[in-house]
């Protein structure tokens, strides 16, 4: 491996990266925090091209050839990030494989643990497909990257290879630190001061562990998932979109309720938490950075077994655009100041379940005659005991993936745990019902009577 002279920066981690980086150190060896993607190029790819390419969008997001380490400070010790420091060039040539084959390989790449401290965070390959097909298999740890960063970073590689400029753009090979001075002055305000004690009030007390699991947790977890879903069909996903927009709300609110009475169902629990990605990508100055912006938002929701499904419903509402308020706090800042117990559990902490259904830019992009297409791949890992993704799927429709750790949980009791949820979601935008049914009387069995 290649190592750069050309003087990197140094600069502290963010807060989000350094949440991440604490989890990691407790397990170094967990593939949990890797991820992944394809870029699918469908079309006459000139490799060398590509490769020239591939060059440029590293100059321009020094970020992803970074190297971590750890320095002794007056105040204790800090995790920086010194970039550029690697070089991580694509290979000469594409590997001829058939699709399993490459299935196997992304595989193997997604099992392997990155050491942060004396190797890339980012590695890649290139293959070509029967056909002529060809996919770059790019696998990184989360600490360079979330989805959203990604998909940004994929556009910005199809433009190069269209344009073919002679340098990179200065202007985006310097925003990173632009990124990450307006970060460190946001953070400084009285608003996140204020915020911050708002996650103390509501986080405060025994916080509820999640109690759907059948087996014993595990000493030492592989984090191994599966995943089980189903599709909203159109009937359905207007009456959710109906349903939030009686309650001035977005999707997001009726499906937090309805996956929180099923959790609060299979736990025998009248409070539950759920954790909430939040894309971090509202502001010009993070909309286009290619970097990991995502924040967590710890949702403490009561479950009121008198309350009927409106009023509850209102409430997750309310608790929801709290969090919203206060979402610049860093979760991993609110973690540092809980309770020891809060953050000894062999679980996640706070939280082991959550639901995410952010939004993507578009993927999919034509440069030169080959059409450029970024797929995120499961790696067959979950972080979470539990976790729910919702995204559209055609027209009209919406696709649900429970992913759960194999090891808490086995099929059948997953499968239950999300047509519960499917249950509580058809009573819940039925507005006759929902005015009229209380928490304690839906009945969330899973059975022919509900499909």
């Amino acid at each position: 491996m290649t190592v750069r002279d050309d003087g990197p920066r140094t600069r502290p981690l963010t807060p989000q990266q350094a949440g991440v980086y604490f989890h990691w150190r407790l397990d170094p060896l967990s593939p949990y925090y890797s991820y992944q993607g394809s870029l699918e190029l469908d079309g006459p790819l000139d490799v060398a091209r590509l490769g020239r390419a591939w060059q440029l969008l590293l100059a321009e997001n020094p970020l992803l050839l970074a190297r971590f380490a750890e320095t002794d400070e007056a105040d204790g010790r800090e995790v920086v990030h010194r970039y550029p420091h690697w070089e991580v060039p694509l290979p000469a040539s594409a590997r001829d494989v058939g699709a399993e084959e490459f299935r196997t390989v992304a595989a193997e790449e997604a099992a392997r643990p990155f050491d942060l401290l004396t190797e890339p965070a980012l590695r890649t390959g290139l293959f070509r497909l029967p056909g002529g097909q060809h996919r770059l298999l790019v696998t990184m740890h989360e600490l360079l990257l979330d989805g959203w960063g990604a998909t940004v970073l994929f556009q910005r590689l199809a433009e190069l290879y269209e344009q073919r400029p002679d340098a990179p753009d200065p202007e985006r090979a310097t925003r990173y630190d632009r990124y990450l001075d307006h970060l460190t002055e946001r953070l400084a305000g009285e608003e996140v001061a204020e915020a911050g004690e708002y996650w103390l009030r509501r986080l405060a007390g025994d916080l509820p562990a999640l109690g759907i699991a059948q087996k014993q947790r595990p000493a030492a977890p592989t984090y191994r998932g599966e995943i089980t879903e189903a599709v909203l069909d159109e009937q359905l996903s207007r009456q959710l979109h109906a349903t939030a927009l009686a309650a001035s709300a977005t999707a997001f609110v009726p499906l937090l309720a309805a996956y929180a009475l099923a959790l609060s169902y299979y736990g025998d629990a009248d409070e539950v938490v759920v954790g909430a990605p939040m894309a971090g990508r509202e502001r010009p100055e993070t909309a286009d950075v290619p970097a990991f912006t995502l924040a967590m938002l710890p949702l403490r929701l009561d479950i009121d077994p008198a309350a009927t499904l409106t009023e509850f419903t209102a409430q997750v509402r309310e608790t929801v655009y709290d969090a919203y308020a206060a979402d610049e706090y860093p979760f991993g800042w609110t973690l540092r100041r809980l309770p020891a117990a809060s953050r000894s559990s062999s679980a996640t902490p706070v939280f082991q379940t959550m639901l995410n259904m952010l939004p993507y830019p578009a993927r999919a992009t034509t440069a030169s005659d080959v059409r450029f297409r970024f797929v995120e791949l499961d790696t067959g890992y979950t972080k979470y005991d539990c976790a729910l993704y919702v995204q559209p799927h055609g027209p009209g429709r919406l696709l649900l993936q429970y992913a759960y750790q194999q090891e808490l949980l086995d099929a059948p009791a997953a499968r239950n745990v999300l047509e519960s949820t499917l249950i509580a979601l058809r009573a819940l935008t039925d507005p006759r019902r929902a005015e009229h049914t209380t928490v304690r009387s839906l009945d969330l069995l899973p059975g022919d009577d509900h499909r």
